[in-house]
């Protein structure tokens, strides 16, 4: 693993558990990244346990609040064991924890949000949740948008083949070029692409909003949490996360306009359905007065 200056969710990580006054009896456990708390520098993240072992055995059952870690993962050079804790939040200081070791994948971390959300209603569930102290909806709600945004590609870095929303959602960047690819009844699907720092990211956003009101709520800058929030598909995701997303229309690379430019195609085409629309106007007035007069 290449060295993050900023967790992620899905990182597997190693933590020193300060249980005991004793720095003898300090011992470094694994935990999986729920998010990153700039704030504070620290990390929301779900213990990993393998219970001296017992998780590994024939006859052990998952626990309800329980998702098994998945083969491949590797921990200190070994294959990691056990099972992840999906109700045990803990933060920590970013100076306890020693690198990022692996990283899970996606349907893992899906699978622990699928686990909350089953039981985040449930009382015995829920006692370890709120022990913690720990505003743990915000948490999980970030969570899943992190997860939307990786599954809807928001942000996918090719060179590092992953997805980065999470280290840059609170920069301001405008569209560079865009491009409208479909219309379905009142959805408009646009490619779009952003410049970050010389780095071309493209994307396409599912919107209901009328041209004008594109043409000025997508002029300047948002944040790239606010890019995503303009997307629909992101909302039908956030309230059903397993939903089945249609794909958009592939974008064609010589069709993409400078804003400016999209801005002002689109001033040009509705000048021209005035002028077409007056046009037709006139006529019809026109054959209407002459049918008047013919028939007086």
């Amino acid at each position: 693993m290449s060295f993050r200056h900023y967790y992620k969710s899905g990182d597997l990580i190693r933590y020193y558990d300060f249980f005991s006054k004793n720095k003898d009896h300090h011992k470094p456990r694994p935990a999986m990244v729920l998010g990153y708390n700039k704030k504070n520098n620290s990390v929301f993240a779900v213990r990993i346990t393998s219970k001296g072992g017992r998780t590994e055995k024939p006859d052990y059952k998952e626990l309800g609040d329980e998702v098994r870690v998945p083969k491949g993962i590797v921990y200190n050079d070994k294959p990691l064991y056990g099972v992840i804790k999906t109700n045990n939040i803990i933060e920590i200081k970013r100076d306890r924890i020693t690198s990022t070791l692996d990283v899970f994948p996606y349907q893992t971390k899906l699978e622990v949000l699928q686990v909350y959300e089953k039981f985040k209603n449930e009382d015995w569930y829920k006692e370890f949740l709120e022990a913690s102290n720990l505003d743990y909806k915000h948490i999980i709600e970030r969570y899943k948008e992190n997860l939307v945004a990786e599954k809807l590609g928001f942000f996918y870095c090719h060179g590092s083949n992953e997805n980065i929303y999470e280290f840059i959602q609170d920069t301001p960047l405008r569209i560079h070029k865009i491009q409208l690819l479909e219309k379905k009844g009142r959805t408009s699907i646009f490619g779009v692409l952003f410049n970050k720092k010389g780095k071309i990211y493209d994307y396409n956003i599912a919107t209901k909003k009328p041209l004008q009101k594109i043409v000025h709520d997508w002029s300047g800058n948002k944040k790239v949490s606010e890019w995503l929030r303009e997307d629909e598909k992101f909302h039908i995701l956030m309230k059903h996360v397993n939903a089945r997303i249609i794909p958009d229309p592939v974008p064609k690379i010589d069709k993409y306009k400078t804003f400016p430019e999209f801005k002002h195609s689109l001033m040009n085409s509705r000048e021209k359905e005035n002028i077409v629309g007056k046009s037709r106007c006139e006529k019809t007035q026109g054959d209407f007065f002459v049918s008047e007069r013919e028939g007086g």
